[in-house]
């Protein structure tokens, strides 16, 4: 349950083109260690001593979901015969504490400058957008802001799934993490942090900025030593907090506007199921090619809106039937047609494997010493 993006790449390794791109439309779906951390500041916020059985209900909903659209393709438009593979594998060696360190510390870098690069982005994008109005002025009132202000008219879509319209902060995590995941708690800790804010009297007598600056530094401190705790490295909830805590406040605020359990439940299925990070679109679209890196946003999307909106409704169904009902029929009415759809594109889909099955081959051939990629 890492990164997704090797997963993709290690994809290649397969013959046939109809098992390797079957295989990399289902890895999206595998849970990874930044949709950890955001699965674990929701449980710690709504399901209490359930958290741990709320996370590991999410992993299994993904390996499931992965199963199902390996099985979709197979019976639609990846009709034929499964192709025999048998890899030998090399010898395994214990590695040398050098090359281990080495490694380690260059992958633990470079995965800290790209998220660090996109974790600074995002928070001087949504600081801009969230102190300025759409006509330019400075607002006092976080909810009079251009970046509430857009985000309000995109989140009347996800009323299905839970999402209330006060509750535009959920919608602008969404958009943040589909270009990472790592950003999602970083978002709505700042935007609901800046809403708790706005409620609480600020005296500028009482402000020093020097304790302030100690304060993140000594905080900074403590979650570094807790994240090499003993007991943080054995569990691996605790060790996702690391990759973004919420304060108090602002997971209060978060409670409030999502109102129950059942609704921040039905945004981690979405959360896990939706569009994958730019990294692993990135992959997909060198894997395959773009019209299938589309193809997995597009059914990645389908499938998270549908399964969140299924579950929102059949936990809410007793609060409004005629609403839910009409919610629950118009998803599996469209799916089908989805499906239908696919089983009709079967003999199109046939042409563009046998082209790439072509380019496959044409590649080896030019190749001397038989590697494609």
């Amino acid at each position: 349950f890492g990164c997704n993006v090797p997963s993709v790449m290690g994809a290649r390794t397969l013959d046939a083109p109809r098992e390797r791109l079957m295989t990399i439309m289902m890895a999206p779906f595998m849970s990874c260690g930044a949709r950890l951390a955001i699965f674990a500041v929701f449980a710690a916020a709504f399901f209490g001593q359930n958290g741990a059985l709320a996370v590991f209900s999410l992993y299994m909903l993904g390996i499931v979901m992965a199963v199902l659209t390996g099985l979709m393709l197979k019976y639609t438009i990846m009709r034929g015969e499964a192709t025999p593979f048998v890899m030998e594998l090399p010898v395994y060696h214990v590695p040398h504490v050098k090359s281990l360190i080495i490694q380690t510390w260059q992958r633990l870098k470079g995965f800290v400058l790209r998220a660090g690069k996109v974790i600074i982005i995002v928070s001087i994008f949504l600081s801009a957008f969230n102190s300025f109005s759409l006509s330019g002025k400075i607002v006092d009132n976080i909810n009079d802001s251009a970046l509430a202000s857009v985000s309000r008219v995109i989140t009347p879509v996800f009323k299905p799934i839970g999402v209330h319209e006060d509750n535009w902060q959920a919608t602008v995590g969404l958009f943040t993490g589909a270009m990472a995941k790592e950003v999602v708690v970083g978002t709505l800790n700042t935007l609901y942090t800046a809403e708790n804010i706005q409620d609480e009297e600020f005296n500028p007598a009482e402000f020093n900025l020097g304790e302030e600056l100690f304060s993140a530094i000594d905080e900074t401190w403590q979650s570094l030593k807790d994240t090499f705790s003993l007991s943080v490295l054995m569990n691996p909830i605790e060790a996702s907090k690391g990759d973004g805590e919420m304060g108090t406040g602002a997971m209060g605020v978060m409670d409030q506007k999502f109102g129950s359990a059942a609704a921040a439940y039905s945004y981690l299925i979405f959360v896990l199921l939706y569009v994958p990070c730019i990294s692993v679109m990135g992959a997909i679209a060198r894997e395959s090619s773009r019209g299938w890196m589309g193809f997995s946003i597009l059914w990645g999307l389908n499938i998270a809106y549908s399964l969140a909106t299924l579950f929102y409704q059949v936990a809410s169904y007793s609060q409004h039937p005629t609403y839910s009902l009409v919610c629950i029929l118009a998803v599996i009415l469209f799916n089908i047609v989805v499906i239908g759809l696919l089983r009709r594109a079967r003999s199109r889909v046939d042409i563009e494997l046998l082209a790439t099955r072509k380019s496959v081959s044409s590649c080896c051939a030019a190749s001397t010493t038989g590697d494609c990629h």
